[in-house]
């Protein structure tokens, strides 16, 4: 039963690359609306941003190729789904569902998981919902004292951010959880 497909476990997979796509989607909306700004401040807070995706996007590609160096069509495929946010929910799904390694992988299915979650929570997640709070933060005490506007989708990207983040958390430590071996 542990290595059945089901609903639930497809949903699992869905609902974690669907998280990934919207925090970066709503990091792009923040972004852009940053650079739009007149102050330099904005600036840095969108640049950082930029940096931070980006950091976490090469070490993820970085780790997909030591994983997988060794069979060249599943690391074509694991590079693909790293770029196209779908990775989060092949990880998910291959560690619910007990999916085997192919023997070529340098890493079992639950530390793969592990790692990249690492590596987007420390690099990515958590560096850009401090910045986005520092800029709406900045953005509210800007309008008491002049004539600012705020964007709701601001304030929408970062509850996207921190919901996507404390996802994140949630879910490594689940997983971290589920088995006695990892526990």
């Amino acid at each position: 039963m542990i290595a059945e497909v089901n609903f639930q476990k497809i949903f699992e997979a869905v609902r974690g690359s669907a998280f990934a796509l919207f925090d970066f989607l709503t990091d792009v909306f923040t972004i852009t609306y940053y650079y739009d700004q007149d102050d330099n401040e904005y600036w840095w807070y969108a640049t950082s941003m930029i940096v931070s995706i980006s950091s976490a996007l090469c070490l993820q590609l970085t780790l997909v190729f030591f994983i997988h160096q060794f069979d060249k069509e599943w690391l074509r495929r694991e590079l693909l789904a790293t770029v196209t946010f779908m990775k989060p929910a092949l990880n998910i799904f291959r560690v619910l569902t007990k999916t085997k390694v192919a023997g070529h992988e340098m890493l079992d299915q639950t530390t793969e998981l592990v790692y990249f979650k690492a590596c987007k929570l420390g690099l990515e997640s958590i560096p850009c919902t401090v910045l986005q709070f520092v800029g709406l933060q900045k953005l509210f005490s800007a309008g008491e004292s002049q004539e600012a506007s705020y964007n709701i989708g601001v304030v929408v990207s970062l509850l996207i951010t921190a919901a996507a983040t404390s996802h994140t958390v949630m879910y490594m430590s689940y997983i971290k959880d589920i088995t006695i071996t990892n526990r």
